[in-house]
């Protein structure tokens, strides 16, 4: 979701990413741009072919009920608090659609 009340780029330590399609945030729309010129701009195998979530750390919550372990279990990897864009993507793996929780 966008977070349409901020304009002004936040700290890359503000941000987190998270892949499978569990867990989701806001972001604002200056930040989501940063990100996504970063994104279009890397040569990185890792960033390619690949989905991620991208939202303010303190605003994860799971996208559905059935995933609100994935906010502290850790099964949801959760890549955040790092200096440079290059620190927070290097964590992305490539690849990943969704997450889908065990039925146990």
């Amino acid at each position: 979701m966008i977070d349409m009340r901020h304009s002004n780029f936040s700290s890359t330590k503000a941000l987190e990413i998270s892949q499978g399609d569990a867990l989701a945030g806001i972001v604002s729309r200056a930040d989501l741009a940063e990100v996504a010129v970063e994104l279009a701009a890397s040569n990185a195998p890792n960033l390619r072919n690949t989905a991620l979530e991208l939202y303010y750390a303190d605003s994860a919550q799971p996208c559905e009920g059935q995933f609100k372990s994935a906010l502290t279990s850790g099964v949801v990897p959760r890549l955040n608090g790092y200096d440079t864009y290059d620190a927070l993507l290097a964590g992305v793996k490539a690849g990943v659609d969704y997450y889908v929780p065990s039925s146990s």
